[in-house]
Formats: structure tokens, sequence, C-alpha cells
């Protein structure tokens, strides 16, 4: 079996790439303070992303960090 060693490479320009694939994707409305989005849309933009894929990823964050539903219940007691 041959190895790749990648040692010989620079990667520092490398940026992480997030795939996506077989969404289901439903469309939401959602309103929020022009100085709330506006800062949404740079933050977005220091990242080099659109600001809903930005607004996505913050919100895919907290889920995946919390406890599901049954476990929180049954933590609240």
């Amino acid at each position: 079996m041959e190895t790749a060693d990648l040692a010989e490479y620079d990667l520092s320009q490398f940026k992480p790439v997030h795939f996506e694939l077989r969404r289901e994707d439903k469309a939401v409305s959602l309103g929020l303070p022009a100085v709330l989005l506006d800062e949404v849309k740079r933050i977005a933009a220091q990242q080099g992303i659109p600001y809903q894929r930005f607004m996505r990823q913050a919100i895919e964050r907290v889920v995946t960090t919390q406890p599901p539903a049954r476990e929180r219940r049954t933590a609240e007691g």
C-alpha cells in the first residue's frame, strides 16, 4: 500500500470547506433589526462567505452543542 506525505507541500493558504450533500432545505422568513443584519453581513464578508450561509452555520453550531430535547427534559426534572 502506498502512502502520501503532504509535508513537502505548503498548505498554509488552504481554507476549510464545508460540504453540504443532499440537503432538504426549507425556507424561513426571519425579521432582524437592521443593525443586527448589517453586523451579520459584515462578519460574513470578513469570512468570505454569503451572509445566509454564515447565519445557517451559526444556528448549526448552537444546535449541535445542545443536548437533544429529551435529555434536557430529563435533566430539568
